[in-house]
This record gives C-alpha cells, structure tokens and sequence, in this order.
C-alpha cells in the first residue's frame, strides 16, 4: 500500500510538474536580489539590502497568507459566477495596489527614520533609495499570485510555468541591468516583474470577459 501510495504520489507531482516548477520560479522571483547585490556590492552593502528584503518578504507573506484565506471563496466564485470573481480579485487588487502607493509615499518621505527603528544609521543610508520601490512592491506582489491562481482555477497549467518564467526574466533582466548602476536598485526588477503580472492579468480579465459575452 505504501508502495502504491508512493507511485500515486510520484504520478501527480509529474502531472502537475509544471505547476511545481512554476511556485520554485515565483519563489526565485522574490530571494534572487541578495544574491545579485552580493555578487556587486560590498559585504555592508550586501547586508543591508538582505536585512531590508527580509523584512518586506515577510510583510509579503503575511499578504500572501491573507490571500490564502480567501482562496477558497475565489475559487469558489470562479466556478459559480465568473463574474464577481472578477470583481472580487479586482477590489483585492486596488486595496493593495493603493496601499502600495501609499507605504511608497510615506517610505519617501520617512522611511529612512522608520528604518531606523529595525537598522543601524549607517546600513539605513546604504538602502535609503529604494524604500519607496520596496514599498510599491509590497503593494503590487499579489499580482503574481493572484495570476497564477487563476491559471490554475482555469487549468491552463502550461500557462502558468510559461507567465511565471516571463515574470522571473523580467525580474531578472530589468533588475541586473539597474543593479549595475546601484547593486540595490535590483529592486526595479521585481517592481517591473509584478508590473508584467498585472498587465498580463487585466488581459486575461478582458478575454473572460470578452469570450463571456
């Protein structure tokens, strides 16, 4: 039986392998800066930025672990009214992407003395520029999920590997040509990879739309 079990097991995670690679793809989208301010900043530089990103990962996952509460209802709705889905996973979206823009207003203004309170002076000033781009992104990084939800919900598990590696390039690419200038600046990259996720979400909402009229 255990043997059995074992082989059912191996069988789904082949069969949803795309869906598995796709989360280690989002997962990379979000840790890769401390690798790459490492390889061009130095050791100060480098744990400043890893101490700041630390800490907006876990507000991130706080946001994240919200929206695993809700998953359920939205997944519900897509299959009982595709409708108010929408409209749901759209309010979702503006409350965060509202108060994003609002943290990166108020992290512009102080977030070096908000910092203050969680780093030394001295490391705070090496990571100072990027508050506010950290703070928008905490506001827009529940797009990927968002999208990816929903490619799962309409079972195009292909799509989602294909949209999370779109993202990750994005990432990638925006980000490490930034951080040549300013190693900290990767930051800009993950900005532009949860950009690409809304884009890509609002097409997908006007093709739903479109194919339900």
């Amino acid at each position: 039986k255990l043997t059995t079990g074992t082989a059912a097991s191996l069988s789904w995670l082949r069969a949803d392998s795309p869906l598995v690679v796709s989360q280690l793809l989002l997962l990379a989208s979000t840790t890769l800066g401390t690798v790459v301010v490492g390889g061009l900043a130095d050791a100060s530089t480098t744990a400043a930025y890893a101490a700041t990103e630390k800490l907006f990962n876990l507000a991130a996952t706080v946001l994240v672990g919200l929206y695993m509460v809700l998953y359920p209802r939205l997944a519900g709705l897509y299959y009982s009214n595709r409708d108010l889905y929408w409209r749901t996973a759209q309010r979702l979206l503006l409350v965060t992407v509202v108060g994003g823009l609002v943290l990166a207003a108020v992290l512009a203004l102080v977030g070096p003395v908000l910092l203050g309170w969680y780093l030394p002076a001295h490391m705070v000033m090496l990571v100072a520029p990027v508050l506010w781009p950290l703070g928008l992104w905490l506001g827009l990084c529940i797009s990927q999920h968002v999208l990816t939800s929903y490619l799962v919900l309409a079972e195009r598990n292909s799509r989602v590997l294909w949209v999370n590696a779109c993202v990750l390039a994005v990432t990638v690419l925006v980000g490490y040509a930034f951080a040549l200038n300013n190693p900290v600046e990767w930051v800009y990259g993950m900005v532009a990879g949860q950009l690409l996720a809304l884009v890509l979400l609002l097409q997908l909402y006007r093709k739903d739309r479109a194919a339900d009229l």
